[in-house]
């Protein structure tokens, strides 16, 4: 896939069992950034996300229907009653957005966007990596279940989904 800025309709999969799930790769926040979930200060992550869009220049699907980012972002995630604080991911550094992703109710990654200045520094790993963490925490223990990366709001190359087993 090319580094898009466009829609992608395709879903990368990657089934999570027992024989595999001590073979996916673990990255770390990368030296010098910090990794957050959707908490603290909840007033100023939305412009935190949207700072990143704008940064990223990615297209939102179905962002025509909203007047603002800050709309879209609460109908879809932070006022949506399945919305799931933890499953929120944010890299920072020196307290710019870096990267962030969202893992859904159904272990859908549904976005996943690296800054322009962070890419190749490990973040878009480290978020697939916590994406993969959250989903075996909410699944109890279940080590049979199927996580879904869905590329129409991202700008990673799904090479770096390939790197954990997404095909």
């Amino acid at each position: 896939m090319e580094n898009n800025t466009s829609i992608n309709n395709s879903l990368l999969y990657l089934k999570i069992n027992s024989e595999n799930i001590y073979n996916i790769p673990d990255y770390r926040t990368p030296l010098y950034y910090e990794s957050w979930i959707w908490e603290g200060d909840k007033s100023v992550l939305p412009f935190k996300w949207i700072d990143l869009i704008n940064d990223s220049k990615i297209n939102i699907p179905d962002i025509k229907n909203f007047s603002t980012l800050d709309e879209f972002l609460k109908k879809n995630y932070y006022k949506n009653s399945q919305f799931d604080e933890k499953s929120f991911l944010f890299i920072t550094h020196r307290s710019q957005t870096a990267g962030c992703a969202y893992l859904d109710s159904n272990n859908v990654i549904k976005f996943l966007i690296v800054g322009k200045n962070h890419k190749n520094k490990q973040v878009e790993y480290s978020l697939i990596s916590r994406a993969i963490k959250r989903a075996i925490e909410k699944n109890n223990g279940n080590l049979e279940f199927e996580i879904k990366a869905d590329l129409a709001l991202t700008n990673v190359e799904s090479n770096v989904f390939e790197t954990f087993g997404f095909n």
